[in-house]
């Protein structure tokens, strides 16, 4: 029960707010709030005005839900979230979207993470810090790394946005374990992988796609960007946008990649075909398959993904072009150090080389 009372010690002329105010089960606790009137009835008329204002806050916050909450957010042009993110929100609204914002805590977004991705279910029950590093514990981490990022820290956000604006209390979110950044096993092509997978009969789209990340360094979806547009044949260099940094990076044409793309008659729009990697996926016709057919029939572990192309870029310019770490941040867009770091790998025979010199 909120109330109105002058401090006891003498201090102020002012009546004070002081009390609890209750509304199911949210509550407002108030110590002393000046009413900044001196006159009894003057104080009075500011508490009625301040707990009907409390009281419809209460109510709205009572009937405030996590559909909502997401609809604000993907709607706000400061904090919306960029566009390849925003299905991720729209997916977990689906999931979360008629559950109070007031009744959401750790462990409701923790169990339905179990119904939003099934595939993690067969690990419920065991102690990730308890695995030895081996073939399970890196993918525990790999499933708990799409957990995380699909699911866990869009959910975050919007908690966050919500709590930001008063619509709930302030909630820690907890993510699923996984392996340093260091301690992941990082895919590198050897230079007669990639001579194999060019000698097959896969199809030039895809073998084009090859080339082009292992000599430029690309995301796939900052290759999947390109138009003829952002290549300038004359001064070999390509535009690159890169989506993780918000940012454009120019990328020289490797002599490689240029007789790659000399072969090519038709050069409007886009480079390549595919507009996102799960594109068709389920078909011949997409990029996934078609990428499994060529490491299959060059002999190649199916596990060196698009990605592992861009670790033997930064691989390859560190050990056969001393490219130094600033080197890489500056051609790869890399922002930090510790980021490039993870990617540049040693060469094991320089490294023997280096240790046979030893005296």
């Amino acid at each position: 029960m909120l109330k109105i009372d002058k401090r006891k010690d003498g201090r102020s002329p002012y009546y004070y707010i002081k009390g609890t105010l209750r509304f199911g089960r949210e509550s407002v606790v108030i110590n002393a709030e000046s009413t900044g009137c001196v006159k009894l009835k003057d104080a009075q008329r500011v508490l009625t005005k301040r707990i009907s204002d409390l009281t419809s806050s209460l109510e709205n916050l009572e009937f405030k839900t996590f559909g909502y909450a997401t609809e604000q957010i993907l709607n706000d042009p400061i904090n919306m979230p960029s566009v390849d993110r925003q299905k991720h929100f729209e997916k977990n609204a689906k999931l979360l979207g008629d559950y109070l914002l007031k009744d959401i805590n750790v462990n409701t977004i923790t169990q339905l993470a179990y119904a939003r991705y099934p595939v993690i279910g067969k690990y419920k029950g065991i102690r990730f810090s308890d695995l030895e590093m081996g073939d399970m514990k890196i993918e525990m981490s790999s499933k708990y790394h799409t957990v995380n990022t699909g699911y866990i820290v869009p959910v975050g956000r919007v908690m966050h946005y919500a709590n930001e604006n008063k619509w709930c209390a302030y909630l820690r979110m907890s993510k699923f374990p996984v392996l340093n950044q260091s301690d992941r096993p990082k895919h590198i092509f050897t230079m007669e992988e990639i001579k194999r997978c060019l000698e097959t009969n896969a199809d030039f789209q895809i073998k084009l796609l090859f080339v082009f990340l292992i000599y430029t360094g690309a995301r796939i979806q900052e290759a999947l960007n390109v138009k003829w547009s952002d290549i300038d044949m004359t001064k070999r260099t390509i535009r690159l946008w890169q989506n993780k940094q918000k940012r454009e990076r120019v990328a020289p044409i490797h002599s490689t990649l240029y007789d790659w793309l000399m072969k090519i008659n038709n050069r409007e729009d886009y480079l390549f075909e595919w507009r996102n990697v799960k594109e068709r996926k389920n078909t011949d016709l997409g990029l996934i398959p078609r990428w499994d057919y060529m490491l299959e029939q060059a002999g190649v572990d199916k596990s060196k993904k698009r990605h592992a192309c861009r670790h033997t870029w930064a691989t390859n310019l560190s050990v056969y072009s001393n490219a130094t770490p600033q080197d890489l941040m500056d051609i790869g867009g890399w922002k930090d150090y510790r980021s490039v770091m993870n990617y540049a790998q040693s060469n094991n025979d320089r490294v023997k080389e280096k240790i046979n010199q030893l005296p």
